[in-house]
């Protein structure tokens, strides 16, 4: 650092240090600047204005909202749950951007509710946040409603994960419980699409074509 006439400053050493002649402390307790919804990944990224307190966010503390209006008849809401985490960094430590990314019963639920207008597109895609703190204990007072500025739909397709097969049923007839990835929709299940092989080859042995 030089001045004006080329004259280098010459700073103080640790054994002389310099006073601050005025302190103002960071008394604005932190808010929620925007958000994204992925659907095919079922994750929220949020990104604040500061630093906020890792243990303060709570998937309690996070309500999903198909408008702004909660007066709204029309208004379809979505609580997260404990089966919320965070997805990126350390959760020790305190973050700027945070992402969050649901477990299978939040995902399936989120998912039940896109058809009744909740998670379309960012018109109706709203979040409700409350009980934040910074790292300075600055604490949000109230409840914060933020519009997503991006809503990516889910493009992933279905996949069969796991099926149990149950001889012993009660009943003449077996049970199979088949285990999809993401929330069916029923209309569009269809026995007949469905065989039993002896092993995973085309050309297998034996196959059973359930009707």
């Amino acid at each position: 650092v030089k001045d004006l006439r080329g004259n280098p400053f010459i700073g103080n050493t640790a054994d002389q240090p310099i006073s601050v002649s005025v302190f103002t402390p960071d008394t604005t307790a932190p808010q929620l600047l925007s958000w994204t919804l992925d659907l095919s990944l079922h994750r929220f990224s949020l990104i604040f204005n500061e630093f906020v307190s890792y243990s303060t966010v709570r998937p309690s503390s996070l309500e999903l909202l198909s408008s702004s209006n909660l007066a709204s008849p029309s208004l379809v809401r979505f609580q997260l749950t404990n089966y919320s985490k965070l997805y990126q960094g350390d959760v020790t430590q305190n973050e700027v951007l945070l992402d969050l990314e649901l477990y299978r019963q939040d995902a399936f639920a989120l998912e039940s509710l896109v058809p009744q207008g909740l998670g379309i597109n960012v018109s109706n895609t709203f979040l409700a946040i409350s009980n934040l703190s910074d790292i300075f204990g600055n604490a949000q007072q109230g409840v914060q409603i933020v519009q997503a500025s991006e809503v990516t739909p889910d493009t992933v397709s279905p996949k069969l994960e796991a099926f149990d097969f149950d001889y012993n049923s009660l009943g003449s007839a077996a049970i199979v419980t088949a285990y999809f990835s993401k929330v069916i929709e029923i209309s569009s299940f269809d026995c007949h699409d469905f065989e039993m092989r002896s092993s995973p080859s085309a050309s297998s042995l034996h196959v059973v074509h359930f009707s």
